[in-house]
């Protein structure tokens, strides 16, 4: 159970089984239960239950909530509503969202019937959209913001059979969009792929100018009749048989590549040789 306490009067408001408690300023509260999503005006007391909510967040200007909702038929919307009830909006077929670190903009990825597309909104006194990217053939995930909230990046990922991947970087001062493949690029093998299973996380730089990202090996078809019977240990080996091969000599662990937007250059940072890494965030 999450309990909510007034520091002054003492009087304490249970949620149970509630979760991922925030508070908009000194006016609202809100927090995750399993029936949905609870709030509470912390000046009248007033609480309200909003249903099928799955995730929430609140403006930094205080002035907007902002819930995603999936109903029985697992269709997610987004619901963005000022905090005086005077003005809400809902967009349909929005699989995921993220805001930025100022809580200023928020970036969302809709998947709909006839076309998938990403949405930039601006949280100020007035709501702006934009579309930022849309198409037909892909569809767009690992949502990612720089820590000054000025430059995004996400994946797309092709609806066909082949399911490449594409990278998408957006900066909001320059208003302007540039995508990337591995394809053609002399420094990453031919045998690498991007990743999408979010080992390595989708992360920009602070300046805005790299674009860290997965990258692993391509599928191979293993031979399923070249199966071992004597399995060898070796007293000298570093790691124990099973672990050894599980690792593979780190072949068939997830990578970490840079990649530079403004000059579509692109580096691998680990290898099977050095494969991990700890970034500074610079």
């Amino acid at each position: 159970t999450l309990f909510l306490k007034n520091t002054k009067t003492k009087k304490t408001t249970p949620f149970p089984k509630g979760s991922e408690g925030k508070f908009n300023k000194e006016d609202t509260f809100a927090c995750l239960t399993p029936a949905g999503l609870a709030t509470i005006n912390l000046k009248t007391n007033q609480q309200q239950l909003i249903p099928d909510a799955v995730a929430f967040a609140f403006s930094a200007n205080g002035k907007y909530r902002i819930v995603l909702k999936k109903d029985s038929e697992n269709q997610k919307s987004l619901e963005i509503q000022s905090v005086n009830s005077e003005w809400r909006e809902e967009i349909e077929d929005v699989i995921a969202f993220l805001l930025n670190p100022g809580t200023n903009k928020l970036i969302c990825a809709i998947e709909s019937k006839n076309h998938n597309s990403v949405l930039l909104l601006n949280l100020d006194n007035t709501i702006t959209q934009k579309v930022v990217v849309q198409e037909a053939k892909y569809h767009f995930t690992n949502l990612a913001w720089n820590s000054t909230g000025n430059a995004l990046a996400f994946s797309q990922v092709a609806l066909d059979k082949t399911k490449a991947t594409k990278l998408a970087y957006y900066n909001c001062h320059e208003d302007k969009l540039l995508s990337f493949s591995l394809e053609g690029q002399p420094n990453i093998p031919e045998e690498m792929q991007m990743d999408n299973s979010r080992i390595i996380p989708l992360t920009i730089s602070d300046d805005g100018q790299k674009v860290f990202f997965g990258i692993k090996e391509k599928d191979q078809i293993e031979n399923k009749n070249n199966l071992e019977s004597v399995q060898i240990w070796k007293g000298s080996d570093n790691w124990i048989y099973p672990q050894q091969k599980g690792v593979q000599n780190w072949k068939k662990t997830v990578k970490t590549a840079v990649w530079w937007p403004s000059k579509n250059k692109c580096l691998p940072i680990t290898t099977n040789k050095f494969p991990r890494l700890m970034l500074d965030g610079k």
